[in-house]
C-alpha cells in the first residue's frame, strides 16, 4: 500500500463534481475585547504547503486555509501574553508558545472547503461561546449561497453522538472520497491482463 503526504496532494483538484469554497468560523455573542482573549491554533490561510499558525478569533469571524497542518482546536491566552506571539513560521517554537501561555477550550474546529458543484459559496460554521469552562459548541454547520434554506447551515445537536462532529468528507482541509468495491476490482483488472 502506497501511503502520499498530505502536503503531496496540495495541489490536486477537487474530486469530480465537488468544488473548493472559502471556510470561515463565527462565534456568536463574542465579546471584542475579551481577556483572556480566543485563538485557534493550528490555523492557517495557506492552500498550498500544510502550515500551522496562531489567530485570534474575532467577533466578525475567522477564515481558514485548505492547508492547515493539524486539527484546529480553540484556546484562551492572556492579551499580554498574545502581545508576544513569536512572529516565525517555525511550527515547533509555536507550539511551545502555546503550550506555554494558553489554555486549551473545549471544542474544536472541522475546516471544510469541499462542497457539491451546486452547494454553498462558502462554508461558515456557527459556535456558542461559553466563557467558564471554556467551551465552543458547534450548533450551525452550513454555508451561505447557492443550494442554501433561508437562514443557511444546518442546526446541530451538541448531546447527539459525536457533539455535533462532521460524519462525512476529510478534516482540516483533506477531502476524502469513498468508491464502491467495483471501482477497486476494476483498478486491478490491468494487473491481471499482464499475468496472462
Amino acid at each position: 500500500m502506497i501511503l502520499l503526504c498530505a502536503s503531496a496532494l496540495a495541489d490536486l483538484p477537487p474530486p469530480p463534481g465537488t468544488r473548493d469554497v472559502p471556510f470561515e468560523i463565527v462565534v456568536n455573542d463574542l465579546p471584542a475585547d475579551l481577556d483572556p482573549a480566543l485563538i485557534a491554533y493550528p490555523w492557517s490561510m495557506s492552500n498550498g504547503r500544510p502550515m500551522a499558525e496562531v489567530a485570534e478569533v474575532k467577533p466578525e469571524g475567522l477564515a481558514f486555509g485548505r492547508r492547515v497542518s493539524g486539527t484546529p482546536r480553540f484556546w484562551r491566552v492572556p492579551r499580554s501574553k498574545l502581545a508576544e506571539l513569536p512572529q516565525t513560521d517555525d511550527e515547533a517554537e509555536l507550539e511551545k508558545w502555546v503550550e506555554a501561555n494558553a489554555t486549551a477550550c473545549e471544542g474544536q474546529v472541522w475546516p471544510r472547503h469541499n462542497v457539491a458543484v451546486l452547494g454553498p459559496s462558502k462554508v461558515i460554521d456557527q459556535y456558542a461561546f461559553q466563557d467558564e469552562p471554556c467551551v465552543l459548541t458547534r450548533v450551525v454547520e452550513g454555508g451561505t449561497g447557492m443550494g442554501d434554506k433561508a437562514g443557511g447551515g444546518t442546526k446541530l445537536d451538541p448531546d447527539a453522538p459525536g457533539g455535533g462532529a462532521p460524519t462525512e468528507g476529510g478534516m482540516c482541509g483533506c477531502a476524502s472520497a469513498t468508491a464502491p468495491a467495483w471501482a477497486f476490482l476494476l483498478g486491478l483488472l490491468p494487473l491481471a491482463r499482464r499475468r496472462a
